[in-house]
């Protein structure tokens, strides 16, 4: 009796997973997309650039890391004020999407990146920056003589970073975002807590811009 009402039931059982799963598949109308590659044109700008990979993750989530450069003329434009010392930056970022529009969110539960979402991130930064100067050593004669010597600075913050990111069917992506920086660790001679200067990844307690690339 067992087995005969287990035969009844289970095309039943395999029929009702079909159909729950029959929705997502209709809503969405693109390839699945994992992987995203951007830039932010904004930190031109600041003297820098700055490079994300983005992978998908199950549960409507992301993992992003950055890679940036910067001070690429600090030399040349030091004499008028510039701020963005030469220096490497990195973060890590664990976003959190909220999906808009049934096809994103049933994007997000494939495990893609949503078509439309906003999201939060909070991220962890690490930046080292450095200088160099011509430091006065003594005179010989009526000569000067100095000996260039080069600072170094490094600072860790955590970050808390909201933004809105736009895929579409082609895999271009858009996302505006902003953000504020807590410092938690600042050694160096060019900076305080209470002036980070600015960097590939911040522009002191502030992170804004707009990453563009692709997703595949």
């Amino acid at each position: 009796m067992k087995k005969t009402l287990l035969l009844i039931f289970m095309p039943l059982l395999l029929l009702g997973n079909t159909q729950a799963q029959e929705p997502d598949s209709l809503l969405i109308d693109q390839p699945l997309r994992h992987h995203a590659v951007t830039i932010d044109p904004f930190t031109y700008f600041a003297d820098a650039c700055l490079l994300t990979y983005e992978y998908a993750l199950p549960h409507r989530a992301s993992l992003e890391v950055e890679l940036g450069a910067q001070g690429f003329h600090w030399r040349q434009l030091q004499s008028v004020g510039a701020t963005t010392r030469p220096g490497i930056a990195t973060t890590v970022g664990y976003k959190f999407y909220f999906p808009a529009g049934k096809r994103s969110k049933a994007m997000a539960r494939a495990g893609s990146l949503p078509r439309v979402g906003y999201f939060v991130k909070p991220r962890l930064t690490y930046v080292h920056q450095w200088s160099s100067y011509d430091v006065y050593v003594g005179n010989n004669g009526w000569d000067i003589v100095t000996q260039r010597t080069t600072l170094h600075e490094n600072h860790l913050s955590l970050g808390i970073i909201l933004g809105r990111q736009f895929m579409s069917r082609h895999g271009f992506v858009f996302t505006p975002y902003f953000g504020y920086n807590i410092p938690l660790l600042l050694k160096g001679p060019f900076h305080t807590a209470d002036n980070l200067g600015s960097s590939a990844v911040y522009y002191g307690h502030a992170s804004l811009g707009i990453k563009m690339g692709w997703a595949f």
